[in-house]
């Protein structure tokens, strides 16, 4: 059960440094596509150094994280009936 929560735990964390990653890419003004990989390749670095078993998960939580929170803020801003 101890090591499902800490899995678990890492998993949040991986979600978390992809949309803290997307909140930086996002913002205003930012404008550097080299840094922002960077920051993914070194998130999923930090996470598979930490658990290296399950590499792949972090690959698909730090990329799907801000993939999704962008695909949502899209839908919000050009979608012109919000009821469906």
């Amino acid at each position: 059960m101890r090591r499902r929560m800490y899995f678990v735990f890492l998993v949040l964390v991986a979600l978390m440094l992809g949309m803290l990653i997307f909140m930086v890419d996002s913002s205003p003004g930012w404008d550097d596509t080299g840094v922002s990989a960077a920051m993914v390749f070194a998130a999923s670095g930090l996470m598979g150094a930490i658990h290296p078993a399950r590499a792949w998960v972090w690959a698909l939580a730090i990329a799907t994280a801000g993939t999704y929170a962008g695909a949502l803020i899209g839908r919000v801003l050009t979608d012109p009936d919000p009821a469906r």
